[in-house]
């Protein structure tokens, strides 16, 4: 009987209140303003509302976005429960992959940010900015040939991305490649503007 009146009592709320979208709408406003807190609450109304009415797309974004305000706190690890929970309903989401990976490397797990970076590339095979963060990754954990490779599919993507030639650079270097073919990777990012290969350049190519 108890659990009978709660459900009554919530379902009239939802009849009488907001609904799951126009409390997800509020979080977004809030987020956009920074008041994360707020809109951690504005998205859990949202969720709540949207499991009792079976809105699984609310249901999914609403976890996704919490996920994104916490890790605006710096609740890592909180955002990247409420992205596991946002997978289990709606797994095709490339973007919710690769904000779990980020949160990973911010506690410094970046074996799993690669797993979760790579499950964001089998969906979506044409995005250089996830082989670019795993680049990265790779580079961080010492895989340098699989960096370079990252870095390559990058520039296949998008031949703008300067900052695929300095993950290359200082990965050839450490592979033992000539000063040349260091040296030129870096220039190649200059002539785009980036900043890391100015760097590398005046470090390494003096």
């Amino acid at each position: 009987m108890k659990v009978k009146f709660i459900t009554i009592f919530l379902v009239s709320i939802c009849s009488f209140g907001q609904s799951p979208e126009q409390y997800f709408k509020e979080g977004k406003m809030q987020f956009d303003s920074a008041n994360y807190k707020d809109a951690i609450i504005s998205y859990t109304n949202s969720y709540d509302l949207s499991v009792i009415k079976k809105n699984k797309k609310i249901e999914s974004k609403s976890l996704a976005s919490r996920g994104l305000a916490k890790s605006e706190i710096k609740d890592f690890k909180g955002a990247i429960e409420d992205y596991d929970k946002s997978l289990l309903i709606e797994s095709n989401n490339p973007n919710v992959y690769f904000l779990k990976s980020i949160c990973l490397v911010e506690i410094s797990d970046y074996e799993k940010a690669i797993i979760t970076i790579t499950k964001a590339l089998e969906l979506d095979k044409v995005n250089g900015l996830y082989f670019l963060f795993r680049a990265g990754l790779k580079e961080n954990i010492n895989d340098f040939k699989g960096a370079i490779i990252d870095c390559l599919d990058v520039i296949k993507i998008d031949q703008k991305e300067g900052n695929a030639y300095a993950i290359m650079g200082r990965c050839k270097q450490k592979l033992g490649y000539s000063k040349f073919e260091v040296c030129l990777d870096f220039k190649n990012g200059i002539d785009l503007g980036d900043q890391e290969c100015k760097e590398g350049f005046k470090k390494n190519c003096r």
